[in-house]
């Protein structure tokens, strides 16, 4: 592979969650990636083999998602425009939430979110901007964890 093919290699991230019920109205819960993969497993098993009145229903869902990794090129246009002039301090500062934002709706490139009709979503800034702010922060972590440099790879 050709350094400039490099970019066009997508890394896949998968984020199994639940919803719960509680006091407050429901929100997401995010399973640790190999109990939810278990969990979900155990379910796909379970609706094909076992009555429904046997089962006590845990509904887990996958969402699988693709990322792309930045081009020089990308990084250098996301930093410029995460990038502003400090009238107070007359400097130019960095502001990393842009960044990081910015960051996000460049590499998130695909998903399998669909809607109550099993009408694919796209992934688009406003999407994204309607997710629960843990799964984006999950997504991301996730994402940082593949691209990083760990000591493992810097021996080979």
């Amino acid at each position: 592979m050709s350094l400039l093919d490099h970019g066009s290699k997508m890394l896949e991230i998968d984020m199994y969650y639940k919803e719960v019920n509680g006091k407050d109205g429901s929100h997401i819960v995010i399973l640790p990636l190999e109990d939810g993969k278990k969990k979900f497993e155990e379910k796909a098993t379970k609706e094909e083999n076992i009555e429904e009145k046997v089962v006590k229903a845990e509904k887990i869902f996958l969402l699988k998602t693709k990322w792309k990794i930045l081009s020089w090129g990308e990084q250098t246009k996301i930093t410029k425009m995460s990038t502003y002039f400090n009238h107070e301090q007359m400097v130019n500062d960095f502001d990393p939430w842009t960044f990081r934002d910015l960051r996000i709706k460049t590499c998130l490139v695909e998903w399998d979110m669909t809607d109550d009709k099993n009408t694919a979503i796209p992934v688009t800034p406003d999407n994204i901007d309607r997710l629960p702010g843990d799964v984006v922060l999950y997504l991301v972590s996730e994402y940082d964890k593949k691209t990083e440099i760990s000591g493992e790879d810097e021996k080979n």
